[in-house]
């Protein structure tokens, strides 16, 4: 039936990086200036080409603003407001772009952008290779000669000669053939950015869903006593 593919929810979107997207950096000194709440709303409608007479575009003024005020509050730098209040942009287009009943295609959609812009990784990584004994610290003095006769100093630096030969030799007879350091160290860090990206996801996943249950019984309650009021 034609009614039923209405309903269907189009593919999932893909989350990209919002960074300047909707406010750029000069958007953002001028939000920035803005003292008053009337002055703020202007910024904001001037740079997301907003009509502030309309009613539609006034609601999503306040929406923009609210969000702006919220990073004030928590002390956001200009590139992370810049990246919520694109984020706030994108989902709101989101929801209203696809049917109703869209409300798990619009949150899964939310924590994809969220994961994209607040993971920070930092690893201290120390590698030990097999065979690869530690370099120990070699006082240079102590390879020189001491005091001593002619033929002393000669067969000390006959020793010291034959001695770096050996090790030259050692170096050339070393197996190339295994993984390079930079290919183990890829691997390494590939697996511990992919374990923080989904141990991020499951937190936030989390905090979401407890979220919603929030908004939800607050919903509920308020229905109850406007049933009750009529």
């Amino acid at each position: 039936m034609k009614g039923e593919g209405l309903l269907t929810m189009p593919r999932p979107l893909k989350p990209r990086v919002l960074l300047w997207a909707d406010l750029s950096y000069a958007d953002m000194e001028e939000v920035e200036a803005a003292q008053t709440t009337e002055e703020l709303q202007r910024a904001l409608g001037r740079a997301l080409a907003l009509q502030l007479s309309r009613p539609s575009d006034s609601i999503l003024a306040d929406m923009y603003l609210y969000a702006v005020l919220f990073c004030r509050e928590r002390q956001f730098n200009r590139e992370q407001t810049s990246v919520l209040v694109s984020i706030v942009r994108a989902l709101h287009l989101a929801n209203t772009e696809t049917p109703l009943n869209n409300m798990e295609y619009c949150f899964n959609y939310f924590t994809e952008l969220v994961l994209c812009h607040c993971v920070r990784v930092r690893l201290d990584l120390s590698l030990t290779y097999c065979g690869m004994p530690e370099a120990e610290a070699v006082d240079s003095d102590s390879l020189e000669p001491g005091p001593g006769t002619d033929e002393e100093k000669e067969t000390a630096t006959e020793v010291l000669e034959s001695t770096a030969h050996d090790e030259e030799i050692k170096d050339t007879e070393v197996d190339h053939t295994g993984p390079t350091p930079w290919a183990e160290l890829s691997q390494i860090v590939q697996r511990e950015l992919s374990s923080e990206v989904r141990r991020v996801q499951t937190v936030l996943e989390q905090q979401l869903r407890e979220s919603t249950q929030r908004l939800d019984s607050r919903l509920s309650s308020v229905e109850t006593r406007r049933d009750k009021k009529k």
